[in-house]
């Protein structure tokens, strides 16, 4: 019995060991070029960030950008709490370098399916939300402010809800491959009440309504 015991024992190390040997699935990098769902949508494989870009016809991926730390500064940053669905971030992004630089992305993979950078602008005499064409341009020495009916953060696609007081990470990506790493806090706020199309938004370059 001793000596079955011990075999038994060593068989089921062999298991365990064999299975701490395997390799993980390596996630795939997107073929740039190729077709996504949904504009905003983004993959982080071997340090190279991909973005789903809009297409007046289809949206398709980016070639990738090599990350490396952003030089940008956020203050004031929150987000609209919200129980599902989506929801907004703001905050105030500041470049104190000698040349702009463009945020072109944004990731927060813990508590939305996708993040899309939005902006309010006139379209057909209505006043829509609607993605901003080539991202989000921080001046050199200046600064923007994402705020309620302007420029802000759309999380789509929630996962799960973001509570007052919740400190959500975000992550921001520029056309560089900067990354400026964040944590926003989750407030209460009665505005902010746009009517986007879950189902329609993202498929190419509309514009939502305002209510």
């Amino acid at each position: 019995m001793r000596i079955r015991s011990i075999a038994v024992a060593g068989f089921a190390a062999g298991i365990v060991v064999a299975g701490l040997a395997a390799p993980a699935s390596a996630a795939t990098a997107p073929k740039p070029g190729s077709t996504c769902m949904m504009s905003g949508d983004s993959r982080i494989v071997d340090g190279r960030a991909y973005f789903c870009e809009p297409g007046d016809e289809q949206n398709t991926w980016s070639s990738g950008v090599r990350l490396k730390s952003s030089e940008l500064e956020i203050d004031d940053q929150w987000v609209k709490a919200a129980k599902s669905g989506m929801t907004a971030g703001f905050g105030v992004i500041t470049n104190p370098t000698d040349k702009p630089i463009t945020i072109i992305g944004a990731r927060s993979p813990r508590y939305a399916g996708l993040i899309q950078l939005h902006e309010v602008a006139m379209k057909d005499g209505s006043m829509v939300m609607q993605e901003k064409d080539g991202g989000i341009t921080i001046p050199a020495g200046g600064s923007v402010t994402l705020e309620p009916g302007g420029d802000h953060l759309m999380f789509m696609r929630l996962k799960q809800s973001i509570d007052v007081g919740d400190q959500i990470p975000v992550l921001l990506i520029t056309s560089d491959g900067g990354k400026l790493r964040f944590k926003t806090l989750a407030k209460f706020y009665a505005g902010a009440n746009e009517n986007y199309d879950d189902g329609g938004s993202g498929m190419g370059n509309g514009g939502m309504s305002m209510n």
